[in-house]
């Protein structure tokens, strides 16, 4: 199983459980490859600009 939308603006962090995370938007969830969420997570990070330029270089080659 896998959540299918695994982007920044998916993942809400409360306030006051900062070391937490909730996940909305579940419409995409389903069978994937291991690792999608990890991925398309990353590649969000990168294009908000929030990953340092080791990391986006390492995305921009996936």
């Amino acid at each position: 199983m896998s959540y299918g939308d695994a982007c920044p603006q998916n993942l809400l962090v409360p306030a006051d459980q900062p070391d937490g995370f909730v996940a909305i938007d579940w419409t995409a969830s389903g069978l994937v490859a291991a690792g999608d969420d990890l991925g398309q997570l990353l590649i969000g990070r990168a294009h908000s600009g929030e990953l340092g330029a080791r990391s986006s270089r390492t995305c921009a080659n996936w």
